[in-house]
């Protein structure tokens, strides 16, 4: 059974239908917000930014810059049963003494993994007033070298009297091969053991000196522990186009955000600022943001009178600059040859279409 409405409460009921009917017909064209994406040539900091003086990235590896180290001793510290006998002639007593000397890393560096082809030059000079190897016609002795970081030896050398002489007034040099792989710290220390048999009678001086003299030849490294205290690192020279930008899609853009996708495989860090130039001139205020190890996407927002500013001017530069330090305990940053920090960054234009 269907109940029929009065004609009065029908002509209500309809007038009412048509109104809500009207409310959801649109009468404008729908606000739309659209993003346009504009990237910007990758740029990238190498590692010779952080590196500090004394290390530098050559031929895809890191060159070590040591400072050589000479120590002399004496014929009385080499040799204990001399010293009675000191200023007189007698046969040369056997004696086994040791003279060492120290080498230092560079300033900042903590520790470093030695590369292939690192080597070290050793130079002993005599004057004992006798040849320790060849004390006599037939007596022979040795040096023993050995070069040591901590417990770590790097680096040894035996020098026999059969086969090499070292006279009073003379000296002997020897390069010696680094060991690959190893890791070494400060103090690289280069001993000298001289093994003398007894020999002839001589004058005995316990003051006559004997000297050694390290010094790096050539020390490479594949990995190492440098010291980063707020050092400046800079990438410059991307240049931003936002010529393709038309001029129906420049009325519409109400702002933009600028992404930085920074790829830091260093363990530094700091605060950085971004800068947008133009003859060296900012053609909007600097932004700051902050660099982090490992893979990150800081951003920053442009207003809508930057953007203006930005799509105005002609060879806009994207400069980033900034002050790091390391992130591990005591500032220490871990580097290799070829560890580089990548930023590559967009600009997100935010649309507004409709109105």
């Amino acid at each position: 059974m269907t109940t029929r409405l009065p004609d009065p409460l029908r002509y209500l009921f309809l007038a009412v239908t048509l109104v809500l009917v009207a409310c959801d017909i649109p009468t404008s064209a729908p606000i739309i917000e659209q993003t346009w994406v504009v990237p910007i040539p990758e740029d990238s900091v190498t590692i010779e930014d952080v590196l500090p003086s004394g290390v530098t990235l050559s031929g895809g590896e890191l060159v070590v810059s040591a400072s050589g180290s000479t120590v002399g001793t004496t014929l009385g510290a080499l040799c204990s049963a001399c010293a009675a006998l000191d200023g007189t002639v007698a046969p040369k007593p056997a004696f086994a003494g040791t003279v060492s000397a120290d080498v230092d890393l560079p300033a900042g560096v903590s520790r470093i993994t030695l590369g292939t082809g690192g080597q070290v030059r050793l130079r002993l000079t005599n004057n004992l007033g006798f040849d320790p190897i060849r004390p006599s016609a037939s007596a022979r002795g040795r040096l023993v070298v050995t070069v040591f970081s901590g417990v770590t030896m790097v680096a040894a050398d035996t020098i026999l009297g059969q086969t090499q002489a070292l006279p009073s007034g003379g000296f002997l040099e020897r390069t010696l091969a680094l060991a690959e792989s190893a890791v070494v710290g400060s103090p690289v220390t280069a001993s000298v053991l001289v093994d003398s048999p007894a020999g002839d009678p001589l004058l005995v001086d316990s003051d006559a000196p004997f000297s050694v003299t390290i010094t790096p030849v050539r020390v490479s490294a594949v990995l190492a522990e440098v010291v980063v205290d707020d050092e400046p690192i800079s990438a410059s020279g991307t240049t931003l186009s936002l010529d393709e930008v038309d001029q129906d899609v420049r009325r519409r853009i109400q702002g933009a955000t600028v992404e930085l996708r920074v790829e830091n495989p260093l363990t530094v860090g700091g605060p950085l600022t971004l800068r947008f130039r133009v003859s060296g001139a900012d053609v909007i205020p600097a932004k700051s943001l902050t660099l982090a190890p490992g893979t990150t996407a800081p951003t920053v927002v442009l207003t809508a009178a930057e953007i203006d500013a930005l799509l105005a001017a002609t060879g806009v530069s994207v400069e980033l600059d900034g002050r790091v330090t390391g992130t591990e305990p005591g500032r220490i940053a871990t580097v290799t040859p070829a560890l580089v920090v990548r930023v590559s960054p967009r600009v997100f234009l935010n649309l507004r279409v409709g109105d």
